[in-house]
């Protein structure tokens, strides 16, 4: 969504409250068949929050971005917790893409509990890899897990240190 040509902080403020301690919005004045002080916003089917502002949907965190600092996020707002219907200010950052996905959940198909590492069927041994700066780097073939985890995070601390965040 493109953010630069729609609403403003100050036009926000003026019709939203948001509490930076909970991450909840709440309507200002009753309009709409909502009332006054009702929270503003539901779940949608990828777990974010959607509120409803001058007659379009916006993601809750990057609302709440806006309101706490008067602009949009440059980049993409990362949950700190993952939990992204936690809008508190405290668990968003602003982030380039790259950022955000190493701060990813591991997939529901990786079965080493650990990203970056899973058991190659073909060969019979753990294998270690590593997305970085658009690349995807094999970090090897090993004969435990624990190997292959161990070059996982050797690797996240070589790649990733200029991401810290």
């Amino acid at each position: 969504m493109a953010d630069h040509d729609s609403i403003t902080a100050d036009e926000l403020r003026s019709i939203l409250h948001y509490n930076p301690l909970t991450g909840v919005f709440t309507r200002r004045e009753s309009a709409g068949g909502r009332m006054a002080g009702s929270v503003a916003g539901s779940v949608d089917v990828d777990g974010y929050i959607r509120v409803w502002v001058l007659k379009r949907h916006y993601r809750a965190h990057r609302l709440a971005w806006l309101y706490t600092y008067g602009t949009w996020p440059k980049n993409q707002i990362d949950h700190i917790n993952r939990n992204r219907s936690d809008n508190r200010i405290a668990n968003l950052r602003d982030v380039t893409n790259q950022q955000n996905l190493c701060n990813a959940g591991t997939y529901n198909t990786n079965t080493s509990g650990r990203k970056g590492v899973y058991w190659d069927k073909r060969d019979s041994r753990w294998r270690a890899c590593i997305f970085n700066k658009g690349r995807y780097l094999s970090l090897g073939y090993f004969g435990t897990q624990a190997e292959a985890v161990s070059a996982r995070v050797a690797a996240e601390k070589l790649y990733w240190a200029e991401l810290a965040l």
